[in-house]
């Protein structure tokens, strides 16, 4: 049959403690390796602790640290050997009791030994329910739910706190004349609250036993768990809860669940209403079963999802392949011929005009790969006097033309040609790599030359 586990936190109203018992307190460096952050202890020899439950088995759960004592277990009329919580290390989450048990109603007792100091984490019991073939349905009901009915309704209102709350709803009281019915199908429940302090619930199953609790507590936690019972049997069920008289205080309901299976009757999303409701229809949050079509159309659908995926990603690498291809094959630059610059004057005359770049007429082999050939034999080099016609000298030709008709190269790509000043003979030498048949050597040292004046 299906079997489920039930946590009961050491905060929960279901935990009966005796004697001088405290919340654990956040100045404990510790705090935080206990589950939620919260434990009970007591340093007091013969405090009890006690719970009634039905099912098949039980734990408790809590710490071993180096000022903790003995402790002894019963179940029904069971006494089980002392135990010790010494530890010379600090060991958290650890069991300090568990049993197998006959499935039914049990009652755990623990007390605490000597007078130091013994601390609960939370208490775990096992139960079951239905046939060993049957699934376990679980339904979830809100504070809001048409099953749920508060009286007087005007002495039911949301409280402040629903953000923390599961579905974000919740009732909330302080009238010890109020109360809440919640009418619902199946073997057994759990009723869930935000757990403020001093608060007490009289909780009562049909027209069962009433079971008082206590969850006057320190801290305030969500989804604690109220009450419970097992072994409800087939049927309709009404649970009543609502504050004791002469107590100070506030209930707050969350949601309630309840444990069913389809022999009893139960299914997913289908509670039991009543008539007289006086709650607004809020629709519930229910667990519902996924058809069988649907998952496999989901599954259809997750798998073309993966495949369009993959097939815009191997279009995408086929597009930047390609392009990558087209790149290589036009990644070449022609790169023009860089010619050099070079200026000539003739030794021991007077400088004249700043020399002029002149191309290099001569054979050559271009970036894209053809021949150039000169046009004409180079002219030899003559000595240029400031009297005489100013010939233009470079290392593969030049020209001789008079200062009236000289076109420079520079006046050949837009710069206006204008008459030169006369330069006094003491002006700077520029040389190249060239001889002067008729006259003197040009040196082979480079220094700059003065710039050209224009008027």
């Amino acid at each position: 049959m299906p079997s489920y586990t039930v946590v009961v936190k050491d905060t929960s109203p279901i935990l009966s403690y005796r004697g001088t018992w405290l919340a654990g307190s956040s100045r404990d460096g510790l705090a935080d390796q206990y589950l939620q952050s919260t434990f009970t202890l007591t340093e007091t020899s013969g405090d009890t602790m006690s719970m009634q439950f039905f099912g098949s088995a039980v734990t408790i759960i809590g710490a071993k640290r180096g000022n903790h004592g003995n402790y002894q277990v019963q179940v029904d009329t069971a006494i089980y050997p002392p135990a010790t919580g010494a530890s010379n290390q600090e060991l958290f989450n650890q069991t300090l009791f568990s049993a197998s048990l006959a499935t039914g109603l049990h009652n755990l007792t623990l007390t605490n030994s000597e007078s130091k100091f013994f601390d609960v984490d939370y208490v775990s019991f096992d139960t079951s329910i239905g046939t060993p073939s049957e699934e376990l349905i679980v339904n979830t009901f809100h504070a809001t739910h048409p099953s749920f009915v508060y009286s007087p309704s005007s002495a039911w209102a949301e409280p402040g706190v629903v953000g923390a709350f599961t579905g974000s709803s919740g009732r909330a009281t302080a009238d010890p004349s109020a109360s809440a019915a919640f009418t619902f199908q199946g073997k057994g429940h759990s009723a869930l609250n935000w757990n403020p302090p001093l608060i007490l619930q009289l909780p009562q199953v049909d027209q069962g036993p009433v079971f008082p609790l206590s969850a006057q507590k320190t801290f305030r936690k969500p989804r604690e768990l109220l009450f419970y019972t097992g072994n409800l049997g087939r049927g309709t069920h009404t649970l009543r809860i609502g504050l004791q008289s002469g107590i100070s205080g506030a209930l707050v309901i969350e949601s309630a669940d309840v444990y069913t299976t389809p022999s009893f009757g139960g299914s997913f999303g289908t509670p039991v209403l009543s008539s007289n409701s006086s709650v607004g229809g809020t629709s519930s949050t229910l667990p519902q079963k996924i058809p069988t079509s649907a998952i496999a159309g989901l599954v259809v659908l997750g798998v073309v999802a993966v495949v369009a995926i993959l097939g815009c990603l191997y279009l995408v690498w086929r597009l930047r392949r390609a392009l990558k291809e087209v790149s290589k094959a036009t990644s070449y630059t022609v790169q023009p011929n860089t010619l050099p610059s070079q200026s000539f004057v003739v030794d021991g005359g007077v400088n004249p005009q700043r020399g002029y770049s002149n191309p290099q007429i001569g054979p050559s082999t271009s970036q894209i790969g053809y021949s150039v050939t000169q046009l004409h034999p180079p002219i030899q080099p003559a000595i240029i006097s400031q009297a005489q016609p100013f010939t233009y000298v470079s290392s593969s030709t030049a020209t001789t033309s008079s200062a009236s008709n000289y076109s420079s190269p520079a006046s050949r790509v837009g710069y206006n040609d204008r008459k030169r000043r006369p330069q006094p003979s003491s002006s700077h030498n520029l040389t190249a790599s060239t001889e002067v048949r008729s006259g003197s050597r040009v040196s082979q040292s480079l220094s700059e030359a003065a710039p050209p004046e224009y008027s």
